[in-house]
């Protein structure tokens, strides 16, 4: 769980609520949370951790949410995005940051769960790409 984001958030989690060294025997590793989405939704596992937003995928197919993971349960979820600074296409990279922090990928970041960048900057929050236990279908 400490090679991948994901599996920290899971962990931190899983602390918060003094549950880590209880379950800690029942783990079962994955490389990652694609990995995670296809076992819980074969029912090869009974939960799993993974992003809200990679509920979306088709491997999330068959899985669903039981629980939202309080935010103040793990440390912030963050993703980065910056132009390489001596780049030869420092116009295309402030293209590409203008469009993430636009109108138009404004709404696809709040289709799949995020905060706009502007929102984030604006109410000094945490994102919103919660992580959240699924489990197998009935």
């Amino acid at each position: 769980p400490r090679t991948v984001p994901a599996g920290e958030y899971a962990i931190e989690s899983l602390s918060h609520l003094q549950l880590n060294e209880t379950l800690k025997a029942k783990f079962i590793l994955a490389k990652d949370v694609r990995q995670v989405l296809s076992y819980v939704a074969r029912g090869e596992v009974e939960a799993g951790f993974v992003y809200k937003s990679d509920m979306e995928s088709a491997a999330a197919k068959g899985a669903k949410i039981i629980e939202d993971i309080p935010r103040e349960n793990h440390k912030p979820i963050e993703y980065f995005l910056s132009a390489i600074a001596g780049s030869k296409q420092q116009d295309k990279a402030k293209k590409l940051l203008s469009y993430f922090e636009g109108p138009k990928a404004a709404v696809i970041w709040k289709k799949f769960g995020f905060r706009t960048p502007s929102e984030k900057a604006a109410t000094a929050v945490e994102p919103t790409p919660f992580k959240g236990k699924v489990s197998a279908p009935n």
